[in-house]
């Protein structure tokens, strides 16, 4: 106990998680899916947080150009799974959290199964299939998704639930989207991939509470840092979708 109170006191000072909350992080489960960009800053996070159960899948190997972003791996790693590099550098950050390893591609056969047992799930994926397919199985299980994206100096965040929004609000299918390759810089994905990391935290003390806030699903939050401007959008505005209604 003194042990966890020391680890986690700027946490439970916090009147908004105290020791209540901090067990509710203890016992949460989240899965991110993607282990690059996003998915680093949101796992450092989420273990340093002490969320109890964390599911990394990302079938791909550490090159040496995603070390301009993807903090979590270093020039050691180049060739290795991603997945188990990001397992072993988050548990060294926290021993006392459980970590799943998931290095195999996501397919509609294996989702399910996957996906049912957490809390949240975090798309940090950069692939348009797999966007779609984590969107419809998230929806289906009704869970909470934490979506985010990067291109070029500019990011997004949106959080998806059955009955409020979902990422077929903002496109139809993949057949709508041109997949161009974009070139980044590293701090947007450390933002973009902090803020999921957030919303998640800020999602579990909720979901546990039955405390939604509504406008948080509806919302598409699209950050300009080359310009430095924020704006929100209404997703249903964009399409009337009724995939997740």
């Amino acid at each position: 106990m003194e042990t966890f109170y020391s680890r986690y006191i700027r946490h439970i000072i916090l009147s908004d998680i105290g020791l209540v909350g901090q067990d509710i992080l203890g016992k949460s489960k989240v899965l991110c899916i993607g282990a690059g960009g996003l998915g680093s800053p949101a796992l450092m996070y989420l273990a340093a947080t002490g969320v109890g159960s964390i599911g990394i899948v990302d079938f791909d190997v550490v090159n040496l150009s995603n070390l301009n972003r993807q903090v979590i791996f270093s020039y050691d790693d180049i060739g290795k799974n991603k997945a188990i590099c990001a397992k072993n550098y988050i548990v060294k950050l926290n021993n006392s959290i459980d970590v799943s390893v998931y290095d195999y591609k996501l397919s509609y056969s294996n989702c399910f199964d996957l996906f049912k047992d957490y809390d949240v799930i975090l798309d940090c994926t950069d692939n348009l299939e797999s966007k779609f397919l984590i969107n419809d199985f998230s929806i289906k299980l009704n869970i909470p998704l934490v979506h985010g994206s990067v291109f070029g100096l500019e990011g997004y965040v949106a959080v998806f639930l059955k009955g409020f929004s979902c990422y077929r609000c903002l496109y139809r299918d993949v057949n709508s989207l041109e997949c161009i390759n974009h070139g980044i810089i590293g701090p947007v994905t450390g933002i973009i991939g902090s803020l999921q990391a957030l919303i998640s935290i800020v999602l579990l003390l909720r979901r546990k509470n039955k405390d939604f806030s509504c406008d948080l699903f509806f919302s598409l939050f699209l950050f300009d840092f080359k310009f430095f401007k924020f704006r929100s959008l209404n997703v249903k505005s964009l399409y009337k979708c009724n995939f997740c209604l």
